[in-house]
């Protein structure tokens, strides 16, 4: 009897299996050309985790709206954040240009979280829901690392590594140019580094590449 079962099991695993590769059948072709369309793996986009602790952040697009949403890992429970439109209602206000899509946020804190638009560098306080441009920075920047608690940045401008916060931007180094090289990753990314300026934890200093 029990013989009887398994062999019964397998035949009808058998023939799910059977009819699911008949349904999915996969061709090479397919392989190659929708590997970013109908077989793209599922994904959450820019999800991350905010300051407050067991709460994570992400971005949904619904209904021709892109969103920002919260979400607690204790009580599963998610919140709109904020959405493209309401950037754009908000950066409108303050005379700056509108946003195509949402932009990477880094949390300052746990009701306030900045981000980088046209060079230059802007909060966003959740509590009384205002977008406020804290400053900019060179046109010219390249290879952008930002330091999200001391609301600096760091990039390269002619080979050189620069320094901009609130108040001051910073040249660390003038030798850029003529061979020498600041602030950029070397070795053609090997090891998986993608960049070459690293801020501290603490953010107090500063280290990068120099070839």
């Amino acid at each position: 009897m029990k013989v009887t079962k398994y062999a019964l099991t397998t035949v009808l695993l058998s023939l799910c299996l059977h009819s699911f590769c008949q349904d999915k059948e996969l061709t090479l072709e397919d392989a190659v050309t929708k590997r970013w369309t109908d077989l793209r793996p599922e994904s959450v986009n820019k999800l991350h985790w905010t300051e407050k602790e067991g709460q994570y952040c992400f971005s949904k697009s619904e209904d021709e709206e892109s969103y920002y949403i919260l979400g607690n890992v204790a009580s599963n429970k998610t919140s709109n954040l904020i959405s493209l439109s309401q950037f754009n209602n908000l950066l409108e206000l303050s005379g700056d240009d509108v946003l195509s899509t949402l932009p990477t946020i880094s949390w300052v804190g746990e009701n306030d979280f900045s981000f980088h638009y046209n060079n230059s560098v802007y909060l966003y306080d959740l509590q009384k829901k205002k977008v406020a441009k804290i400053f900019s920075y060179s046109e010219d920047a390249a290879n952008k690392t930002f330091a999200k608690k001391t609301l600096k940045i760091a990039y390269t401008v002619d080979d050189n590594l620069v320094v901009a916060d609130t108040q001051t931007e910073n040249p660390i180094t003038t030798d850029g140019g003529k061979g020498i090289v600041n602030g950029q990753a070397v070795h053609r990314f090997e090891f998986g580094i993608m960049n070459g300026i690293f801020w501290s934890p603490h953010e107090n200093f500063i280290a990068f590449y120099r070839k």
